[in-house]
C-alpha cells in the first residue's frame, strides 16, 4: 500500500510541475503581448477620455503586474527555481503585488460594469456620473486602498517547505482563513455578483434604448463609441467568473481544513495541491485574454488596433 501511496503522490508532484512548465509561459507570453496592445490602443485619443476606456486600460496595467508577480513565480517552480519558496522576503513581495493588482483588475471590471449601466440609461442624471474624471479618481482611490489593505502580507505570509498547499503561503490558522475569505469575497465573490447585476442591467438599459445605437449622430458619437464597448465587457464578465471561482473554491476548501484541523494523508495533500495548482493557473487567464476579447466581441476596438497598424506600417515606410 505504500508504495502505490508513494507512486501516487509522485505522479501528482510531477503533473503539478508539468503543469506550471509547459501552461506557465503560453499563458505569460499571450498575456504580455495582449495587454502591452490593450494600453497602446486604450491610450488612443480616440478613446482615452471615454471612462469605460480608462478602467480597461487600468486593469491591462494591473493584469501586467499580476502576470509578472505571480506567475513568473510558478513558471520557475515548474523548473524547481522558484526562489520565493525559501526566500521570505520574495514570498511577501510576491503576494504583495499579486494579491493588490488582482484584486485591482476585478474591481476595475466591475467599475467599468457600472460606468456601462450609467452610460446607458435613459436618464441623465445617470448617465452624467459616467465620466472620465470620476474614472480616474476610482481608480487611484481604489488603488490607494489596495496598497493599504494588503500590506498584512507583509505579517502573514512565509516561506516555509512543509506549508499546505504551497510553500510560499499564509500562516497559522487566522492569517490564512482572513486571507483566503477576503480572496473569495474581495476578488471573486463580490465582484462576480456586481458584474453579474450590472451585466443584465446594461443589457436591460441597451435593449430599451433599441435603435438609438443605429441612429446616432454626430451629437451623441461619444455615447455610441461606449455603447460599442458594451460587448466587449460582457464576454469578459462572463470569463472572469468562469475563471475565478475555481480558485476562490479551493482556496476556501483549504482554509477550512487548516482551521478544523482535518489530518490529511499525504497521498491527500499531493491531490489537492495538484488541484489548487490547477485552479491558480486558469485564473490567471483573466489577465491574458483581455486583448483576445476585445478583437473577437468589440468592433470599436477592432478598428481602433486597424488604424494604429496602419500608423505604425506608416511611419515605418517614411522611416
Amino acid at each position: 500500500m505504500d508504495t502505490i501511496a508513494n507512486g501516487t503522490i509522485a505522479r501528482y508532484t510531477q503533473l503539478t510541475t508539468n503543469i506550471n512548465a509547459f501552461l506557465a509561459p503560453p499563458i505569460l507570453i499571450l498575456g504580455t503581448i495582449g495587454n502591452l496592445i490593450n494600453i497602446l490602443i486604450f491610450l488612443r485619443k480616440s478613446l482615452r477620455k471615454n471612462p469605460c476606456s480608462i478602467y480597461f486600460l487600468s486593469a491591462s496595467i494591473t493584469s501586467l503586474i499580476v502576470l509578472y508577480s505571480g506567475l513568473i513565480s510558478r513558471l520557475l517552480g515548474g523548473y524547481y527555481l522558484d526562489l520565493t519558496n525559501w526566500n521570505n522576503i520574495l514570498c511577501k513581495l510576491r503576494f504583495y503585488f499579486y494579491y493588490g493588482s488582482v484584486a485591482l483588475l476585478s474591481w476595475f471590471i466591475v467599475f467599468a460594469s457600472i460606468d456601462r449601466y450609467l452610460s446607458t440609461s435613459h436618464l441623465l442624471y445617470r448617465r452624467s456620473f459616467s465620466r472620465s474624471h470620476v474614472a480616474c479618481r476610482l481608480v487611484l482611490s481604489t488603488t490607494v486602498l489596495s496598497i493599504l489593505f494588503y500590506g498584512q502580507v507583509f505579517y502573514c505570509f512565509v516561506a516555509d517547505p512543509n506549508q499546505f498547499p504551497v510553500q510560499c503561503y499564509s500562516k497559522g490558522a487566522i492569517c490564512r482563513t482572513f486571507n483566503d475569505m477576503q480572496f473569495l469575497i474581495v476578488y471573486s465573490l463580490l465582484p462576480a455578483i456586481l458584474m453579474t447585476i450590472f451585466g443584465c442591467l446594461m443589457i436591460n438599459n441597451v435593449r430599451q434604448m433599441g435603435r438609438q445605437i443605429e441612429t446616432a449622430t454626430n451629437n451623441n458619437l461619444l455615447r455610441r463609441k461606449g455603447i460599442l464597448l458594451v460587448p466587449m465587457l460582457l464576454v469578459q464578465i462572463a470569463l472572469f467568473v468562469v475563471f475565478t471561482v475555481p480558485l476562490a473554491v479551493s482556496k476556501l476548501y483549504n482554509s477550512l481544513i487548516v482551521l478544523i484541523n482535518l489530518q490529511l494523508t499525504s497521498e491527500d495533500i499531493a491531490r489537492e495541491t495538484f488541484i489548487f495548482n490547477v485552479t491558480v493557473l486558469i485564473s490567471y487567464f483573466n489577465c491574458s485574454v483581455g486583448f483576445y476579447i476585445y478583437s473577437l466581441a468589440g468592433s470599436l476596438f477592432r478598428r481602433e488596433l486597424k488604424r494604429t497598424i496602419r500608423e505604425i506600417i506608416n511611419k515605418t515606410r517614411r522611416q
